[in-house]
């Protein structure tokens, strides 16, 4: 189950200092509790496990991931769909995105990797979009530098 179905003021909190123990990119929410009504505020560092495969982003799932140590842009639509402005290798940027509800999910209140995450068929399931096409979704705003 997507951790959107019970999530809400999902947003991304970008920490960009290297220098910090706290940098990179986390997503935020509110999570209901399983067996405990309320909601419990949760983050996870999606650095973690997501990383930059040239210009592409990338669920390893392995804990080795980095995307935002080049990265010029990031932003969440729709609460659950990562977008970001990743360099090649080859030189240029390009945008691409992610939908996290492949890769996370609600554990009683707290983000959880899920296996297999963000691909298909061996390949990152992320896709390009380009400015026309952003402008049908609902932007989240990045709080952080």
């Amino acid at each position: 189950m997507s951790f959107t179905t019970y999530a809400r003021d999902v947003c991304l909190d970008r920490a960009s200092d290297t220098n910090n123990p706290r940098h990179g990119v986390f997503i935020q929410a509110s999570l209901a509790k399983g067996g405990d009504p309320g909601w419990q505020a949760s983050e996870k560092r999606l650095d973690d496990n997501i990383s930059n495969d040239d210009g592409w982003l990338h669920y390893t799932g392995s804990g080795r991931g980095g995307f935002s140590t080049y990265l010029k842009r990031v932003w969440l639509l729709d609460s659950h769909i990562l977008v970001a402005e990743l360099p090649k290798i080859s030189g240029g940027y390009h945008i691409t995105a992610m939908d996290l509800n492949l890769c996370l999910a609600n554990d009683n209140g707290n983000f959880l990797w899920t296996a297999g995450g963000g691909l298909l068929d061996n390949k990152p399931k992320a896709w390009k979009f380009d400015e026309s096409t952003l402008g049908s979704h609902t932007q989240n705003p990045v709080k952080g530098s």
